[in-house]
């Protein structure tokens, strides 16, 4: 994964070498440790894998055999952790925090490592226990909090659609940066066939374009100059002219140049284009052989370069930070840190700047919901922070970052390392919608009829905004919605009774077109009308909450309707005998009246009326074996007219 182009060249040496130059005898366990300390050191992830399982399987009567174990269970589940395979290094933490050496900070990646798996409350618990264990480092108890807010950033999902890019490979193809505007993108890939890097057996990467047509984008190319040689080359930008271009590659000029630790750093570069090709490639000052810089993002008007760096710095927070320069006719300033409103002690990386100011970038030590996810932030009076969640679908358990947006916020691309992709990071498409279509139809429950000229009601919940529409001659209706709200969907036609009240939520929705029926039955003498979710505790009569609730709203239709007379009926389902069922439908049904006559409708325009089981909807009679749902068809609470005097008005609540 993409990863690799830059955590390890940061972080193999703050866990490789712990215990490889120590004093120890020569055991087979030992030796097989020491190979995977080497191999380590120059990344060949594989090999130390090798080696450090090979140790786990030596078995050795020496007292300092458990010591040797948790060493190698620590190497192997840091190397998986490093290299991105956060499925078996969560195997491998998971037995390190149960030796008793283990550290706070093991316990921290292994809290990382259940985030990963979607194992949110066993990771809130290590996170808090970290907390405890490390206090001068506030990642524990904001990563712990966070968790709490995982339900949030699931609210506006609906409004983001993905996609993945046609042209994923197998390999990494990833941090895609547009080029004129939004017609081409330029994104570095291991899809090549040249030079093997012994990080990942893949090909090194290069710089592809892929332009993009009316229906998608067209195959990727190689960028065309002297740009792509034979290391990694990573993520671009590109300044307003498209003239001028900022990558990374690996510290390699005219020959590759390795830091004290024999390691080929990452540096940014500057490209000029020359006659259609990419060409008088130069060294940034701030640049070094001694640390790495990369990830670079280019301001609007072309001033300020952002980039990614573990340089040391007074200012530096931990891990890689995110910097800016100041681009001069003189050249460059020296790099600022954008300070603790944004970085942690992790990884801050893959910044991108947006044309209004808005800075996008990766983190894995914010509150989130797995691996690398990525925020925004703002600059107020020189100091960035307001750092907040892009939420999901853009963030998910996995790696996310390099994410780009166009000039009006509402299409970008992005990358991930997410399940279901073509293999290690793909490239995705977004786009986002700031509305959601509510597609309504009213009809008559009896015949399926439209109902047109309905007052329909939209209630924002609880006690929101309303909205009001009449249905059309189809029974149609069309409501906006806003993301994250809870509504309530009723309709008020003269002469008409709504059987039922439509709830619809915004929030963890997976369609931005919702649809809704809402059924109505004409108030004629002798329509029997169902009363929807009227329900009793079981052999009781007395008036629940919710019973009451759904109550009020027919005191308020029976008011509505100053001359409608009904009667109250109550049913039960077969189980139990007739005559008692017969007594306990009455009771109800007079329960029912009692509350009604209550909140003011006359006693004479409502009587109670019992039928026990015998008006079944269904087979499900004495002796009849029945399920749960089947029986509760039959306990139900209906009402029929029985008078409705000529030239009725109604009442109407609703107003056009």
């Amino acid at each position: 994964m993409s990863i690799k182009l830059f955590r390890p060249l940061l972080h193999v040496f703050t866990l490789c070498l712990v215990i490889a130059y120590t004093c120890m005898p020569a055991s087979a366990q030992v030796r097989q440790i020491r190979k995977g300390d080497k191999a380590l050191s120059v990344f060949s992830f594989n090999k130390a894998i090798e080696s450090y399982k090979k140790a786990l399987d030596k078995k050795s009567k020496k007292k300092k055999a458990a010591s040797y174990r948790y060493q190698a269970l620590g190497q192997l589940a840091n190397t998986y952790r490093i290299i991105g395979d956060y499925e078996n290094a969560l195997q491998y933490y998971e037995q390190l925090v149960q030796h008793p050496e283990c550290t706070p900070l093991q316990k921290f990646y292994y809290a990382q490592m259940l985030r990963t798996a979607g194992r949110y409350e066993e990771a809130k618990k290590f996170y808090e226990e970290y907390a405890r264990l490390a206090p001068d480092d506030p990642r524990g108890k904001r990563l712990a909090d966070g968790i709490d807010l995982i339900p949030d950033w699931m609210k506006d999902s609906m409004l983001v659609r993905l996609k993945p890019y046609s042209f994923n490979t197998p390999v990494s193809e990833f941090s895609p940066s547009y080029y004129y505007g939004d017609s081409a993108i330029v994104f570095p890939s291991a899809r090549g066939t040249g030079k093997t890097d012994v990080w990942s057996n893949a090909p090194f990467l290069d710089l592809y374009i892929s332009v993009k047509t009316d229906t998608g984008f067209l195959s990727p190319a190689p960028l065309p100059g002297n740009v792509n040689k034979q290391y990694h080359e990573g993520p671009v930008t590109f300044d307003s002219s498209w003239t001028v271009m900022y990558f990374t590659r690996n510290n390699y000029l005219k020959r590759k140049r390795k830091s004290q630790e024999g390691i080929m750093k990452l540096k940014v570069f500057k490209a000029q284009l020359v006659d259609g090709k990419w060409k008088e490639i130069l060294d940034l000052p701030f640049n070094s052989d001694e640390y790495s810089v990369g990830h670079p993002t280019l301001s609007a008007d072309g001033r300020y370069l952002f980039f990614a760096s573990d340089m040391p710095h007074e200012n530096a927070q931990g891990g890689q930070d995110l910097y800016v320069v100041e681009i001069t006719d003189s050249g460059f300033s020296k790099p600022i840190n954008l300070g603790s409103g944004v970085n942690t002690r992790g990884d801050e990386v893959f910044p991108f700047i947006h044309k209004n100011g808005t800075l996008y970038f990766a983190s894995d030590s914010y509150e989130g919901l797995g691996g690398l996810d990525i925020y925004s932030a703002t600059q107020k009076d020189g100091v960035w922070g307001n750092v907040k969640h892009l939420g999901y679908p853009i963030n998910s358990r996995m790696d996310d970052f390099g994410l780009i947006y166009n000039d009006n916020l509402e299409s970008g691309l992005f990358s991930s390392n997410r399940q279901g992709g073509a293999g290690s990071d793909d490239i995705y498409l977004f786009t986002r919608k700031q509305q959601v279509i509510l597609l309504g139809k009213v009809v008559d429950k009896k015949t399926r009829d439209p109902i047109g000229d309905a007052m329909v009601k939209l209630q924002e919940k609880p006690a929101g905004s309303t909205d009001v529409m009449p249905s059309d001659k189809n029974g149609a209706f069309t409501f906006t919605l806003l993301p994250g709200k809870e509504y309530s969907v009723i309709a008020e036609k003269y002469g008409w009774f709504l059987v039922n009240t439509v709830e619809v939520s915004t929030i963890q929705a997976t369609e931005d077109t919702i649809r809704v029926v809402l059924e109505m039955q004409r108030l004629e003498v002798g329509e029997v009308i169902k009363l929807e979710n009227i329900y009793y505790d079981y052999d009781k009569y007395d008036i629940r909450p919710d019973a009451a609730e759904e109550l009020d709203k027919f005191v308020a239709f029976m008011k509505r309707y100053p001359g409608l007379e009904v009667e109250l009926r109550s049913h039960t389902d077969s189980r139990g005998s007739d005559n008692y069922n017969k007594w306990l439908s009455q009771k109800r049904a007079e329960s029912a009246v009692q509350y009604v006559i209550s909140r003011g409708v006359e006693p004479h325009r409502i009587t109670a009326r019992g039928y026990g089981e015998s008006l079944p909807v269904n087979h499900c009679v004495n002796g009849v074996p029945c399920s749960e749902e089947e029986h509760q068809m039959n306990r139900r609470t209906e009402f029929v007219v029985t008078q409705q005097p000529d030239g009725l008005k109604v009442k109407s609540s609703v107003q056009p």
